[in-house]
């Protein structure tokens, strides 16, 4: 029996994906659990993958901590505020997020990268230099994060997107697949940039949604 479990926030299709990146990473044996107080799921089975994995209802993992000598999560949803809800209510049930999750497939070239907790950046990454990431962010596939980057806390980079070098995303933005955001760039909190935008310019107002090449705003219609 390992002495580490796994509590993957969630248990949908995105969670579903970070059950295989926590295997890659931890190992085909580690001990994993999912956490989900909306579906009717109690148990989460892959094919080919012989049992099944415990979807925990309750927030209540007194059991598990009696069980482990270390208990932690990772966010394994993508939408900013539910991940906020999720962690709030993990944190208060008394685990502690992991240290940010690194697939074996992605690069973390600088020593001087800050990851956060929490977090997990899937295959095919790369971050470069001094990039700073706050917790609860993830980075999906394939993106690039360039030099002295800054993430906010619960933000999310969907998959083949690139932000570059000196941008600050705010706390739970949500970056669009497949986009671009120039260097420089300052993306206020909660902004939604539209999957392919190409990002020239600051999004200074919050909650914003911006799309298109160039971004432009389509609440400001």
């Amino acid at each position: 029996m390992n002495e580490e479990a796994v509590v993957i926030l969630g248990a949908g299709g995105h969670a579903r994906e970070t059950f295989w990146h926590v295997r890659d990473i931890k190992g085909s044996d580690c001990d994993i659990f999912f956490v989900d107080d909306v579906s009717s799921l109690t148990e989460i089975s892959f094919r080919n993958l012989p049992g099944s994995f415990k979807v925990i209802k309750d927030w209540n993992f007194k059991d598990l901590i009696a069980k482990f000598q270390k208990v932690g999560f990772v966010v394994g949803v993508s939408d900013p505020k539910i991940k906020e809800v999720m962690v709030e209510r993990a944190c208060e049930a008394g685990i502690d997020p992991l240290e940010t999750l690194v697939h074996p497939t992605s690069i973390v070239q600088g020593a001087d990268c800050d990851l956060g907790r929490g977090g997990l950046i899937a295959p095919g990454c790369i971050l470069t230099t001094n990039v700073k990431l706050e917790d609860y962010i993830i980075v999906n596939y394939n993106c690039s994060i360039g030099h002295d980057a800054h993430i906010k806390k619960f933000s999310t980079v969907n998959p083949c997107s690139h932000v570059s070098g000196n941008v600050t995303l705010g706390c739970g933005v949500t970056v669009g697949a497949c986009s671009f955001i120039r260097e420089k760039i300052e993306i206020a909190d909660g902004v939604v940039i539209g999957g392919q935008a190409c990002v020239v310019k600051d999004v200074q107002t919050s909650g914003d949604l911006v799309v298109g090449v160039p971004a432009k705003s389509l609440k400001a219609k």
